[in-house]
């Protein structure tokens, strides 16, 4: 295992405090806010104000804010972009980051996942060169979602090295040639989980998380369910026993499942289709509301003017 320099361990010792922080300031969950940047800069003071302290930027957000979706987001246009986006390179990351960092502040714990981090189909490799330009511009940690150990200890030290936290998922197996089975080392059983964690934490990640979405194509809420299924309860909560570092759960969570994940003690629930909604809604209502145009759930009833009728 390569050395880890003594400015890469001071770096990380800072980071895991911020994650502490957050962690503790929320009563033991916090939230993830993934998504939202680079599109939302402009309204970064509010998303500051609301209290959340941990926050990812990524090559698909890049990719998203130069290539507008061909469908909502919310259902379906994430997974585009995911397909497409490895080729966004670190250098483009890391100078958005620079832009953003001195506006997040200190204590924000400001996640990346880039080019070569994801199992994607496409060319993309992530190295020294592309961790360093993402630390010194202000990560903190790097998101990867990865099937093989092997490749994935590789690329830890690599984050590693440069100062930055990891962060690695276990998943259900969907099957070898799904497109999204290699979303985290297969762990299909509350066993394998408890194994699975066990292996990552061997190779040094810092946050280890869980995927459980019941949509294969996960960044969106189709079939989300406010009460987790059996299978998935089962293995957050191996998850949450097994680990002895921070733990993350991402995968269509919804406000009612959340209140579950927070009582079976996850640390960090991870939430981008969420904010998507949220932000459609807000501009909807805006529209509805100054125009006087009716909702759609409305229009199909009785019209205002129908009900002015006079005595």
């Amino acid at each position: 295992m390569a050395r880890v320099p003594d400015a890469a361990k001071l770096k990380m010792a800072i980071g895991r405090e911020k994650l502490r922080a957050a962690i503790d300031a929320d009563g033991g969950t916090t939230v993830y806010a993934a998504h939202l940047l680079p599109h939302a800069a402009p309204w970064l003071p509010g998303v500051l104000a609301s209290g959340v302290k941990l926050l990812e930027i990524t090559h698909g957000s890049i990719y998203l804010s130069q290539n507008p979706p061909r469908r909502d987001v919310a259902f379906g246009g994430r997974y585009e972009s995911l397909m497409a986006s490895y080729g966004v390179p670190a250098s483009e990351l890391a100078a958005r980051i620079r832009q953003l960092r001195p506006a997040l502040g200190p204590e924000i714990f400001l996640n990346v996942a880039a080019g070569g981090t994801f199992n994607q189909i496409g060319p993309a490799k992530f190295d020294e060169e592309g961790a360093f330009l993402l630390s010194q511009a202000g990560a903190d940690g790097i998101h990867f979602h990865k099937s093989d150990l092997d490749e994935l200890e590789e690329l830890v030290e690599i984050a590693h090295g440069a100062g930055l936290l990891a962060e690695a998922y276990v998943h259900r197996d969907l099957g070898r040639t799904h497109p999204f089975s290699y979303m985290g080392l297969r762990a299909e059983s509350p066993a394998d989980v408890r194994r699975m964690v066990k292996d990552l934490e061997g190779i040094g990640v810092d946050i280890v998380g869980l995927m459980f979405s019941v949509d294969p194509q996960y960044y969106s809420q189709v079939g989300a369910t406010d009460r987790l299924p059996t299978d998935v309860r089962k293995r957050v909560k191996a998850l949450v026993e097994a680990a002895t570092t921070f733990t993350s759960v991402e995968g269509q969570i919804t406000e009612g499942n959340a209140r579950e994940l927070r009582r079976l003690g996850a640390n960090i629930l991870v939430l981008g289709t969420q904010f998507d909604l949220a932000i459609q809604e807000a501009i909807g209502r805006v529209v509805r509301e100054f125009s006087g145009r009716l909702p759609e759930s409305a229009a199909a009833g009785t019209s205002p003017a129908s009900e002015n009728t006079d005595d």
